[in-house]
């Protein structure tokens, strides 16, 4: 079984707080005050353009980098991808925050080692402020991240941040 996630994950108010571009976007609330926005394909090209992601993401996609850099300005905000099947797989993630980009992009390919400072994702999960509990392996397990096995499942379970 493989997994699969393209997200945006930041604290709940500060995507509130994101516009009114982001008000009927689905989120899902994770451990340690984060929400995650499931990066759906519909998501990915909001302005109809198909634009090519950059740096090798998969929906990170031009509008989309504009919009996430203009969420950021009122704290961090972090864009993770992650692709597995059978054990191996890939990692990218980005860091915004106050409309900079403030870590990345991270990647880590299929087969390449994991560095001393971890995997993407949990590099920018840590950047967001998540630790590793007493009972988990990396800031991906402290934050949840492990709740669904794709995008799409975790865009089933999300809410309106308008709601």
């Amino acid at each position: 079984m493989g997994y699969v996630l393209e997200a945006v994950i930041a604290p709940p108010s500060l995507l509130r707080a994101g516009g009114p571009d982001l008000l009927e976007v689905g989120f899902v609330t994770l451990s340690e005050g984060l929400a995650l926005v499931p990066v759906t394909e519909a998501l990915a090209s909001m302005d109809d353009q198909a634009a090519e992601a950059p740096s090798g993401f998969v929906r990170l996609t031009v509008p989309l980098v504009e919009r996430v850099t203009a969420w950021s300005a009122r704290g961090p905000l972090a864009y993770v991808e992650a692709d597995f099947f059978g054990g191996t797989g890939s990692q990218r993630a980005v860091v915004w925050d106050r409309g900079v980009v403030d870590l990345g992009p991270l990647h880590q390919s299929e087969g390449e080692p994991t560095p001393e400072e971890g995997t993407p994702i949990s590099r920018a999960l840590r950047r967001l402020g998540v630790g590793v509990g007493p009972d988990e392996r990396d800031e991906f397990d402290t934050a949840g991240l492990g709740a669904h096995r794709s995008t799409d499942a975790w865009a089933r379970q999300a809410t309106p941040l308008g709601a």
